[in-house]
C-alpha cells in the first residue's frame, strides 16, 4: 500500500546537523511536514517544506503560516 511517509522520508543537514523528515497526510487531506527528534527549530520545517514542495509532494497546496511548531518559534 502506497505511504507517503514513506515515500517521502529523506534526511535533511540543515545547519550541519541531520534531521530525518517526512509528509504526512491528515485524515481531512490537509499536509504537514514532520521532523523526527527532540524539538528541532522552526525553521527546519520550513526548510524541509520547501524542499517536499520543490519535488511536487505539495502540487496545489497551499502553506498554513500559522502552525505551532510546539517549541515556540
Amino acid at each position: 500500500m502506497y505511504s507517503i511517509e514513506e515515500e517521502s522520508k529523506t534526511t535533511l543537514t540543515i545547519d550541519g546537523i541531520p534531521y530525518v523528515c517526512y509528509v504526512y497526510q491528515h485524515d481531512d487531506g490537509d499536509f504537514s511536514v514532520e521532523v523526527e527528534g527532540s524539538d528541532p527549530p522552526a525553521h527546519v520545517y520550513d526548510i524541509a517544506w520547501d524542499y517536499f514542495e520543490s519535488k511536487g509532494f505539495f502540487d496545489g497546496v497551499e502553506r498554513d503560516y500559522d502552525v505551532d511548531h510546539g517549541n515556540g518559534d
